[in-house]
């Protein structure tokens, strides 16, 4: 493997110690200038060994108009087949960490697991990609992320032209002129070790006709406030638009000028953290066929842009701060993609102020899970799945689409389909959808779709002008893989405060399991022949209930109401 170092960086002190690794364990190097956090100690622990402190950050957001003040976050990695994880956070003041002052914020990580041991939180793990909230309910300005990454990372082809940032105790700091590193097209891999630290962007150049790879454990910082500027300065901290089937893996982006990245087609996003705090920080803009995952966003403008056909975001964690939507359709001229899928995604918090409603005069923001602020472009788009999504935190509106208002003429948008979406909270506004003149209907199926416990109603949740049809179901046909069909039945559904459990053969081994949509089970106890379980402790939301005996076993979607 060839290895090179680019030519136009500023001379720096490499770093003569690696990082702690054992079988099991890596603990990264330090990275330069973040001080170390003020409030939390974050160690961590394999079978076998002993607590080792992981390099815990403190950085400033340096903004007044969110709530987040100070982001702490500790990076490291470990194997998961060598057994659980075992984190342990502690106060830095003294303060006994227990369930009254301190909450883990995630609920869809089936294999995480946390208890409060002599006044510190103590979290197993049984995996890794993991992007982990945790904060004191009465101090959210002050939260905690822990990035649980795997030891194992992407293998770097053989014979591929690499150039390395290596750990340094000063940051990498583009030149003056231009702020940023321009990828020469020979180059296959950048590799960004845990421990440094890039000031400025990196784009590749005009005339690349091959994929290239950014990976590893570093930190690309935004360098400064400039948005735009003289001398072709760019804006946007990844821009990888040449060329296509490129790779993003493992790296943490804070404070982008304005988006984090800009990604041609094919191109393949895993296990990223994104951070950003200024209103016109945005997320990742890619290319049709790109597939997003693992990863986590929060930033202060639109998270993710479904600007291209055949996009796929799975397994990835939203905070939303006071701008911009989690996933925006359409802006402009933009065409909305089609065939897209989101799944299996947690909304950990919503921060979002004032949001406007085009009828009203009041602009296109559409502050919102899904938005498409106004386009003008006229080909029909659709076919957009989002499901299993859980939304935390309080929306305004759960959508907000304009086809009508400001520079848009009309908008066709067919056959979206929201499945198995809990919103925690019902939103505090009505979502709006407004179509201009499009000769065709604009369609929305909502299928387990609920809004504070309850079912979407498509005329009390939805203002809508156009030919706009929006079908809500809440009542879905029970799933089961039994041998008997009909020898276990539960009802009602949806359920109160009690589920009545039938089987016509008694057993002295029957049980029933209440899991969250992620799989994680919040309840089981055994059953008797017929009995009514009582489910007034279990949140509203739609769940899957699984009743199982010595010969058969039901698993039903059951939507539980309060």
């Amino acid at each position: 493997m060839k290895r090179v170092r680019p030519s136009s960086l500023l001379p720096l002190l490499l770093l003569l110690q690696g990082p702690f690794v054992s079988a099991q364990l890596m603990l990264y190097r330090q990275l330069p200038e973040f001080a170390l956090s003020s409030l939390f100690q974050v160690e961590v622990q394999m079978p076998g060994t002993s607590f080792q402190e992981v390099f815990t950050y403190e950085y400033s957001t340096g903004e007044t108009g969110i709530v987040t003040q100070n982001e702490h976050f500790a990076p490291f990695a470990f194997e998961p087949t060598d057994g659980l994880l075992t984190i342990r956070v502690s106060s830095k003041n003294g303060t006994l960490l227990n369930e009254a002052n301190f909450e883990l914020v995630n609920q869809t990580e089936p294999d995480v697991e946390h208890s409060f041991v002599n006044g510190a939180c103590v979290i197993t793990c049984a995996s890794a990609r993991k992007q982990l909230l945790l904060r004191s309910p009465a101090n959210k300005a002050n939260p905690l992320l822990l990035f649980v990454d795997p030891m194992k990372e992407r293998p770097i082809p053989n014979g591929a032209n690499v150039v390395t940032f290596a750990a340094s105790a000063t940051p990498y700091v583009q030149t003056a002129q231009y702020d940023r590193y321009e990828v020469p097209n020979e180059v296959d891999v950048i590799y960004i070790e845990d421990g440094a630290m890039i000031k400025g962007t990196i784009h590749t150049t005009n005339g690349r006709n091959k994929p290239l790879i950014v990976m590893g454990r570093g930190v690309i910082l935004g360098n400064g406030p400039v948005v735009n500027g003289s001398q072709g300065i760019p804006y946007n901290t990844l821009e990888l638009n040449n060329g296509n089937n490129h790779v993003l893996e493992g790296i943490t982006v804070i404070k982008s000028r304005h988006f984090a990245l800009r990604m041609s087609s094919d191109g393949r996003i895993n296990n990223v953290k994104i951070l950003g705090y200024n209103a016109n920080n945005d997320g990742i803009v890619a290319g049709t066929q790109s597939i997003i995952e693992n990863c986590f966003l929060k930033v202060n403008d639109d998270f993710i842009k479904l600007y291209n056909n055949d996009m796929v975001v799975r397994n990835c964690r939203f905070y939303a701060q006071t701008n911009g939507a989690i996933f925006q359709f359409a802006w402009n001229s933009i065409t909305p993609g089609s065939n897209c899928l989101v799944e299996n995604c947690e909304v950990l918090d919503v921060e979002y102020g004032f949001t406007g409603d085009p009828a009203n005069g009041q602009g296109g923001i559409a502050r919102a899970f899904i938005s498409l602020r106004e386009t003008n472009a006229s080909p029909v788009s659709g076919n957009n799945v989002f499901r299993n999504i859980l939304i935390q935190g309080q929306l305004k509106r759960f959508m907000g689409i304009n086809g009508k208002y400001g520079n848009s003429q009309s908008l066709t948008l067919q056959n979206i389909k929201l499945e198995n979406i809990t919103v925690v909270n019902k939103p505090e506004l009505q979502s709006w959808v407004y179509t201009g003149n499009a000769p065709d209907i604009v369609s929305f199926e909502f299928v387990n779709v609920t809004f504070g416990g309850v079912c979407v109603d498509p005329v009390a949740d939805f203002k809508t002008e156009g030919n706009v049809v929006i079908v809500s179901n809440c009542l879905p046909t029970p799933v089961e893989d039994q041998l008997d069909r009909g020898s276990i039945r539960m009802y009602p559904n949806p359920a109160e405060k009690y589920l009545r459990v039938e089987m016509d053969q008694p057993s002295n081994q029957a049980s029933i399991q209440i899991f969250e949509l992620s799989g994680r089970m919040i309840h089981t106890e055994a059953l008797q022949q017929e009995q009514s379980v009582s489910v007034s402790h279990v949140p509203p939301g739609l769940y899957l209930v699984e009743v199982s005996t010595h010969t058969d076993r039901i698993r039903q979607p059951i939507l539980f109401i309060q």
